[in-house]
C-alpha cells in the first residue's frame, strides 16, 4: 500500500488514473481481461472537525483453478486463482459471521469477526464494521455455462445486504476538548435557562398574592 497527499480532486482524479495503469490484468479462460488482484482507492478527507473515508474497492472474481492464459505456464495462473479464491473465502466468512451475529452482538463483544484472517478483510474493516454506508455492485453474465459461478456472486451480494450498519460522524481527537468544551457550555445555558423558568414562576406566585392581597 501506498499513501500519497493531495490537496485537490484533479490530484486524486489523476492518482487513480495512475494506479487503474498500473492494475494486474491477465487473461483466462473465463474473462480476456480479468483481474489478478483486487485494487483498493482509498481518500481520505481531513477537515478541523472529522475525517471522513472513501474506499472504491474492486475485488477479483472467484475462479476454478484451471482458468490460466492461453500460452503461458498453466500454474502462474492456477496460483493467482488460488489466491484470489482464498482471499474471497475469508471476505464471505467475514460477511458470514456479521450476518449471523447482528451488529449489536458484535459491538457487545459476543461475537468474534476473523477481520484478519486476510489482508483484504483488514483493509475493509472500517467498511464493513457497519460504521459506514457501503453499495456493493456484483458483476454477473447470463452465460448459462457461468451459472454456477453467478449464483455464488448472487448469495454473496444477498447476504452483504443483510448487513446492518449505523454510520455515525468519527470526530477527530483533535476536536475531542473542544466537543467537550461545547457540551459543558449547553449543560450550563440549560441550568441557567431551569433558574431562569423557576424564578419567573416564583415571580408569577408573588404577583397572584398580591394581587388577591390588593382585591382584599
Amino acid at each position: 500500500l501506498r499513501e500519497v497527499r493531495v490537496s485537490s480532486m484533479e490530484e486524486a482524479a489523476a492518482l487513480l488514473r495512475r494506479g487503474d495503469e498500473r492494475r494486474t490484468i491477465a487473461a483466462t479462460d473465463q474473462n480476456e481481461r480479468s483481474s489478478r488482484a483486487h485494487t483498493i482507492f482509498r481518500l481520505r478527507i481531513v477537515r478541523p472537525s472529522s475525517d471522513s473515508v472513501l474506499s472504491l474497492v474492486d475485488l477479483c472474481g472467484s475462479e476454478r483453478r484451471s482458468a490460466h492464459v492461453q500460452g503461458s505456464p498453466r500454474d502462474v495462473r492456477s496460483g493467482e486463482a488460488g489466491s484470489i479464491n482464498k482471499s474471497l473465502l475469508a471476505l464471505g466468512q467475514v460477511v458470514s459471521k456479521l450476518c449471523e451475529a447482528g451488529r449489536a452482538s458484535v459491538q457487545q463483544g459476543t461475537s468474534h469477526v476473523p477481520y484478519r484472517a486476510s489482508k483484504i478483510t483488514r483493509l475493509l474493516q472500517e467498511s464493513l464494521g457497519g460504521e459506514s454506508l457501503s453499495t456493493i455492485v456484483c458483476t454477473v453474465t447470463p452465460a448459462a455455462s457461468q451459472a454456477e459461478e453467478t449464483a455464488s456472486t448472487l448469495r454473496f451480494g444477498s447476504k452483504a445486504s443483510r448487513v446492518l450498519t449505523r454510520p455515525r460522524v468519527q470526530v477527530t481527537a483533535v476536536e475531542a476538548p473542544a466537543v467537550l468544551q461545547l457540551r459543558e457550555e449547553l449543560a450550563g445555558a440549560r441550568e441557567e435557562a431551569s433558574i431562569a423558568q423557576a424564578s419567573a414562576a416564583e415571580a408569577r406566585a408573588e404577583a397572584a398574592r398580591t394581587q388577591e392581597e390588593a382585591g382584599e
